[in-house]
């Protein structure tokens, strides 16, 4: 055993992403304690009220996101309020605040189903030549705040366990406001002046999936999904960890 598997094993201790009680010695490499796990699954089965769906069969959409010829939007669970102490919102604070792997592995884990699931109605066979995966930047705030951006993680690892191609595509101003202090007509407003593409970054012809932790209005990912298509990708999936319903 070397002295990081030891460390791992006997010297870290790991919480619940949900109630953050320590995890004991048989769950301490899960997202959650067996009770929270209860909570994460019944989250992933709540209906829609448009489609009737549970929410990871879901694909409905913010008008304004469907407006700006997103192809789809996939989320987990359904967005409740942020001070919840659900599960399903303990792991987006462990997310956005706590740079763990364990939480991003676990999310991931959960996403990759439902985007194998969107490439296969899009993607001939098992061929992912020409799919880029990339992200809803972070705030530069938030970023200098915490020392890094959760949604730029998750994009990596999910490019990573599918073998599709990574790439950050966008950039935020540093002096943007927060989405969630404004009203829906702010925040298309201010994500339209927040959020710009890099230069150089080529999707032409390429398929995107577009990931972001949280989408209420849909005005962050329908101000990114219109710059994709402006510079010529032939599709935009977004996927999501929540969805207002």
């Amino acid at each position: 055993m070397t002295a990081v598997e030891f460390i791992k094993d006997f010297l870290t201790v790991h919480k619940c992403g949900g109630c953050d009680e320590i995890l004991d010695s048989e769950h301490k490499n899960d997202a959650f304690c067996p009770e929270c796990a209860l909570e994460w699954s019944a989250a992933l089965t709540q209906s829609c009220p448009e489609c009737f769906c549970a929410a990871v069969e879901c694909t409905c959409m913010p008008k304004v996101l469907s407006s700006s010829g997103a192809l789809c939007l996939r989320k987990l669970f359904f967005y409740e309020n942020e001070n919840s102490r659900s599960a399903q919102m303990g792991l987006i604070f462990w997310l956005k605040h706590k740079k763990t792997r364990r939480m991003t592995g676990f999310a991931v884990t959960q996403l990759i189903p439902i985007i194998k699931n969107e490439l296969s109605e899009i993607v001939s066979g098992a061929d992912n030549d020409g799919v880029v995966v990339s992200f809803v930047p972070r705030g530069k705030r938030s970023v200098i705040d915490y020392g890094f951006d959760h949604a730029q993680l998750v994009a990596k690892e999910i490019s990573s366990r599918l073998g599709i191609e990574y790439a950050c595509l966008f950039k935020s101003r540093y002096n943007g406001k927060k989405q969630k202090e404004l009203n829906k007509k702010q925040r298309i407003k201010n994500a339209q002046k927040n959020i710009s593409m890099k230069k150089g970054a080529d999707v032409d012809g390429k398929l995107v999936i577009l990931f972001d932790d949280i989408v209420t209005t849909g005005a962050s990912m329908s101000v990114c999904t219109k710059f994709l298509l402006k510079a010529g990708c032939r599709g935009v999936i977004c996927v999501s960890l929540a969805s207002k319903k």
